[in-house]
């Protein structure tokens, strides 16, 4: 109740300014100009935030720099000791506001955003077109999604390109995001569709590639097999066969799971070569970033526990162990149709 009469005695503040800034003489200046005398104006950067918070924003304001009056949308901060200032609205956000007008919820949570703070969200969503507007107005609106949704982008504006939008386009997605688990956005796209989209990701994993790979009389082995022989000149027979496995693939302990990965020792036992074998359920389900960070390395580290081969009972990758060795390690998609229940494409990607 406070808060509510001390906005209004803002509001009704700032109409008295407008209304003094409707004068027409020399004397309108001071009439414009007293008023802001009251009001601290905030700086432009972070630090000048320091201490206030948002009361809200005010569209098409008159307000006076240097007796100049101006224009502008103004939005309106306090302190603990109840001082008001204010500072104009930057033009990315403003425009920002002007397109959301037909998105309710998103114009509000936008409206609250910080123009300095979150300046590189409110760039990223001002470039997104009306159809992902359209999306993200949902989404946003959701009371189970909503919120966390709203969370992840603020901490990371990059995810709003990077993952959001590839959900969006592509909800098979969410399997890759969950094969890493602990992800950031592993919570956020646990809805019912999410869910059913990763039960068909792990089946098509475990109950379709897995047995279909480990047998090495399948048509499927030997279809992989034979692209094998003609993209490298070499022989999977050669390799043993691991699934499952967590590999890190920089000093930072950044990692990605392969879903299945042959692994070729020489007679001393160490590493000879390897191949990784990425499993999508759909032909045009992208890469994680992670995944695509660790195709550009040919050293890993495991990060599991210890793996036994499938297809050699003496053979076991120990956690910590390195896999690195001279040469590019090779990757291959396999995909299927968008159900998961069988194996429909198998794509060289290195």
């Amino acid at each position: 109740m406070r808060f509510c009469k001390f906005l209004k005695h803002t509001i009704v503040f700032l109409l008295t300014f407008l209304l003094g800034a409707q004068n027409s003489n020399a004397s309108q200046t001071a009439l414009r100009f007293e008023p802001l005398a009251n009001v601290i104006h905030l700086g432009d950067d972070a630090a000048a935030l320091t201490g206030y918070s948002k009361l809200g924003t005010i569209e098409e304001v008159y307000v006076t720099e240097n007796h100049l009056s101006k224009l502008k949308t103004v939005e309106i901060y306090k302190n603990a000791d109840g001082v008001l200032a204010w500072r104009a609205l930057a033009g990315v956000k403003l425009n920002l506001l002007r397109k959301l007008d037909n998105f309710t919820n998103l114009k509000t949570w936008v409206n609250g955003l910080d123009d300095v703070v979150d300046a590189n969200l409110i760039t990223k969503l001002d470039g997104l077109d009306a159809a992902y507007l359209a999306k993200l107005e949902t989404d946003i609106a959701s009371n189970s999604m909503g919120a966390g949704l709203k969370a992840l982008l603020k901490e990371s504006p990059d995810d709003l390109n990077d993952i959001w939008k590839i959900l969006k386009d592509d909800p098979k997605y969410a399997y890759e995001l969950s094969k890493t688990g602990g992800t950031r956005w592993e919570k956020w796209a646990q809805g019912n569709y999410f869910k059913m989209v990763t039960k068909a990701g792990r089946d098509f994993e475990e109950l379709v590639c897995k047995q279909a790979f480990k047998n090495r009389n399948s048509a499927k082995y030997l279809e992989l097999k034979q692209k094998f022989q003609t993209d490298f000149g070499k022989n999977l027979d050669d390799y043993e066969m691991f699934s499952q496995v967590q590999l890190k693939y920089n000093n930072s302990g950044d990692y990605f799971v392969a879903d299945q990965i042959f692994i070729k020792y020489d007679a001393f036992g160490d590493v000879e070569d390897m191949v990784v074998i990425e499993n999508k359920l759909s032909s045009g389900t992208n890469f994680t970033t992670n995944q695509t960070s660790a195709l550009q390395s040919n050293s890993y580290s495991v990060r599991s526990t210890s793996k036994m081969s499938l297809t050699n009972s003496n053979k076991i990758l120990t956690q910590n162990e390195v896999l690195s060795f001279d040469g590019t390690i090779k990757w291959y998609k396999v995909y299927s149709a968008g159900d998961g229940t069988a194996i429909t494409g198998i794509n060289k990607i290195n």
